[in-house]
């Protein structure tokens, strides 16, 4: 640290570092089991829920009794080619299209079953899928449409976690337990990393090695610069 006014020799001085964790002992909910090392989401409350990857579902239906026009599928900003796609583009064919349209959206599957597009992104979250509507082929309006809708909220594993599992926890049916968890966003100093005896040197090398990828620092006290 810097030198500041009103030190002198003796004095105790502590630096707060905003991407320290603090360790923390939170109730776990029923039925999950957490695994040393494994990055989780604390949830409203005491209980604490793993932030599983999950997959983005979307639907894009067409209205009834459709029978022409074309359009372009709007995300973020960026539209579907040069070209429109036509009211009863082949699953296939939208694949192609939307995965051209944003890096979000490289590796994502369209399925059609009757009117419906369903559109499923793995492991992704995205934003909601635009439809911008072109006149019909005589040159009037597109009567319909195509409504858009999200079945399932895409999610990335450990995106938004801000614990870290210090020992190893499995849950029964109706059976609540509580676990030791790194923190984010406090201070820590390095001697109050401890691990239950459960935990091998593997595991708690596991544990480091996601706090130094994380860049977290865990010295003990900052240094005084001379």
């Amino acid at each position: 640290m810097t030198e500041t006014e009103g030190l002198v020799i003796g004095d105790v001085v502590k630096q707060e570092l905003p991407n320290r964790m603090s360790r923390e002992v939170h109730t776990v909910a029923a039925s999950q089991t957490l695994v040393v090392g494994q990055i989780c989401q604390g949830a409203t409350g005491a209980k604490v829920l793993l932030a599983d990857s999950a997959n983005e579902v979307q639907t894009l239906t067409l209205a009834a009794g459709t029978d022409g026009g074309t359009f372009k599928v709007y995300y973020k900003e960026q539209l579907t080619g040069v070209h429109p796609l036509v009211w009863n583009i082949s699953a296939a064919n939208l694949q192609i299209a939307l995965r051209a349209l944003h890096a979000d959206l490289v590796a994502c599957t369209v399925d059609l079953v009757g009117e419906q597009y369903t559109v499923t992104v793995p492991e992704t979250a995205c934003d909601l899928l635009n439809i911008q509507q072109d006149v019909t082929a005589d040159g009037g309006v597109w009567e319909g449409g195509i409504s858009v809708a999200r079945t399932s909220s895409g999610a990335v594993a450990g995106a938004s976690a801000n614990c870290i599992i210090l020992e190893n926890v499995t849950t029964g049916g109706g059976e609540t337990q509580e676990a030791v968890f790194l923190v984010r966003d406090s201070l820590v100093d390095v001697d109050q990393l401890s691990f239950g005896a459960n935990v091998d040197a593997d595991e708690e090398a596991g544990v480091l090695a996601i706090l130094k990828a994380l860049g977290i620092l865990n010295s003990s006290e900052p240094a005084l610069a001379e």
